[in-house]
């Protein structure tokens, strides 16, 4: 990071001895505590589709730790201290990287998410795939090593390989090989063209961006925030919908005047405002702020002008 010049943008340190005692004692009175516990029965709970069943993390944890005893034992002849102690390593190792895993998932959630998005456990499925993604290439591995020893063996170990192979998403890899999802990714990244450009056509690289989309839930941004680089696009203080929720469950928004608006942009130390979606009634009601609200439009960028405490149209 020093050598290239990235910028570090850490959220907060994951606090070790107090998410145990979180875990253990139950001892925190905030939300915290809930989305710990949460966490913990996540595990037991959540479930993932594997050879047609819906089965929970904990089942798929077992079946696979049952995959590497049996893999483990076929592979290495009894006896040999080095064959015992690769045995036990092939075992232990991936499991205790997924128990790890599960384990600490909910400190990350605690320390690094947001309220909202730790109660909700938000992609809580996605990171543990991460970690049976891993443990599973060892086990697929191990089938085909273990093939190789006998006939009634190999046997087994293709049978299952090719059970896995069968009962597979076959329709994302068919996308994968398509370039499908490559297509999908272009399209929808097309619609944020426009306001890219104007972004690197103004701003020096080093510019602060508050964006502004009405209604967005997420994607909005972080695909500007991606395209605005290395400009800095940071989440905005409270959200990047100005004005009244427009659905339930909109966290997103601020409902703030438009003194407060310009106040925080100027104290906050604000470059640029970036607007990909204003909404019908944003102009009605921060019109104000804008050196000519005839010129507010969606897909444009926004100088700050801190003197005059308004914020000018960039060409």
């Amino acid at each position: 990071m020093k050598s290239t010049g990235a910028k570090k943008s850490f959220s907060q340190a994951i606090q070790i001895f107090e998410y145990l005692k979180m875990y253990f004692l139950q001892n925190d009175t905030t939300y915290r505590q809930s989305v710990v516990d949460a966490s913990k029965a996540a595990f037991f709970e959540y479930t993932v589709r594997f050879a047609g069943f819906q089965v929970s993390y904990f089942l798929l944890f077992v079946f696979c730790t049952l995959l590497l005893v049996f893999i483990s034992a076929n592979i290495y002849k009894p006896g040999k201290a080095e064959a015992k102690l690769s045995r036990i390593a092939n075992i232990i190792i991936p499991i205790l990287q997924v128990i790890v895993y599960a384990f600490f998932i909910g400190a990350v959630y605690v320390y690094r998410f947001s309220e909202y998005e730790a109660s909700i456990l938000a992609s809580y499925s996605r990171y543990m795939n991460i970690s049976f993604a891993a443990l599973w290439i060892v086990v697929l591995l191990g089938l085909f090593q273990a093939a190789a020893k006998s006939k009634i063996q190999r046997a087994a170990a293709i049978f299952l390989a090719c059970s896995c192979l069968v009962t597979a998403p076959l329709g994302n890899i068919r996308r994968f090989i398509n370039r499908d999802i490559v297509k999908e990714a272009q399209e929808v990244r097309s619609e944020f063209v426009l306001l890219a450009k104007e972004i690197e056509k103004i701003c020096d690289g080093n510019d602060k961006i508050y964006f502004l989309s009405r209604g967005d839930r997420g994607l909005h941004y972080w695909i500007t925030r991606f395209n605005a680089r290395p400009n800095y696009v940071i989440d905005p203080f409270g959200g990047w919908s100005l004005g009244d929720a427009i659905y339930d469950g909109d966290i997103w928004h601020i409902d703030i005047s438009p003194e407060e608006w310009i106040e925080q942009l100027i104290n906050e130390e604000y470059d640029y405002v970036a607007i990909y979606r204003a909404g019908d009634d944003f102009s009605e009601n921060y019109g104000s702020v804008f050196g000519n609200v005839l010129e507010l439009s969606d897909n444009s960028l926004y100088k700050i002008n801190r003197d005059q405490r308004i914020l000018e149209r960039c060409r």
